[in-house]
């Protein structure tokens, strides 16, 4: 697959000089986890200008299945050539190239363990929404403490959808734009026009170049119609528009009969000496 130009023009902002922390935020299904790969493996790459000879470059993720995605573009493109040594387990994902001893570390979000980060030019954070409510927090707070050490060169690009998370850190990352040393891109849908085709494909750039794509959409987009909780899913995940899934917000028939009996106003009994009698 070759770079769309939102890809491009997200890579040309997100790596000038002056930027040490880049979002772009995209429907799922257009390339973000393909873009993530695509940056870590010009790292790892020896003629390319990211690579730095012996440094440590990391690939964040909710867990190690999550990163297993990334980790295979990475490895599909480069392991031909023999030059690099792979760690592929259970529980551990990694390389390194073996002339260089330039290194890729894969790292499960967990604030705790990334404390450690050193002489790491580049993070590249995959669908932090999905691992925002798993130690997110902790994870964004680690990197932002390995920028402030004196002499690091740490530049973060967090690529993925706001949901399932819905607010937090990264949230206002994105909803707080460009700014300084911070370049955000995003694209959401228009909540209004949620089912309308025009602005489903303005949002999902990818629809112009894979045709299921475009037939998975309109599918999703047909049966979102009729089902409210499959327009919620369709909002968050199709248009980057986090929505709450409708049914967690209701409860269940006999809590609220029980919830109306005790509300229910009770009939005020007859004074002393007045006549009653019921309606």
């Amino acid at each position: 697959m070759k770079l769309r130009r939102f890809q491009r023009r997200f890579l040309r902002r997100a790596l000038a000089p002056g930027v040490d922390t880049a979002a772009l935020s995209v429907p799922r299904g257009n390339g973000k986890s393909w873009l993530a790969a695509h940056v870590l493996t010009r790292c790892l790459r020896p003629s390319d200008p990211l690579h730095v000879p012996g440094a440590e470059y990391l690939l964040g993720a909710g867990s190690i299945e999550q990163a297993r995605h990334v980790f295979g573009f990475i490895r599909a493109d480069l392991e031909p050539g023999g030059a690099y040594r792979w760690t592929d387990s259970m529980r551990t994902l990694g390389a390194r190239h073996k002339a260089t001893g330039t290194r890729l570390r894969v790292q499960s979000s967990n604030g705790r363990t990334a404390m450690g980060i050193v002489r790491t030019p580049l993070a590249v954070m995959d669908e932090p929404g999905s691992y925002e409510v798993v130690g997110g927090q902790l994870m964004a707070d680690a990197l932002a403490t390995a920028q402030g050490k004196p002499g690091s060169a740490l530049r973060v690009l967090y690529i993925g959808t706001l949901a399932p998370a819905l607010g937090g850190w990264w949230h206002e990352l994105v909803e707080g734009g460009s700014r300084r040393s911070t370049y955000v891109q995003a694209l959401r849908g228009d909540p209004e026009r949620w089912d309308d085709w025009n602005e489903i494909r303005r949002v999902n750039p990818l629809v112009s170049v894979s045709a299921t794509f475009r037939r998975k959409l309109l599918e999703e987009r047909d049966e979102a119609r009729d089902d409210p909780r499959k327009r919620a899913r369709f909002l968050s995940y199709r248009l980057n528009v986090p929505t709450r899934d409708p049914e967690a917000e209701l409860i269940p028939l006999d809590d609220w009969r029980r919830a109306c009996a005790r509300s229910r106003p009770r009939p005020a009994l007859p004074s002393s000496g007045s006549t009653w009698a019921p309606d």
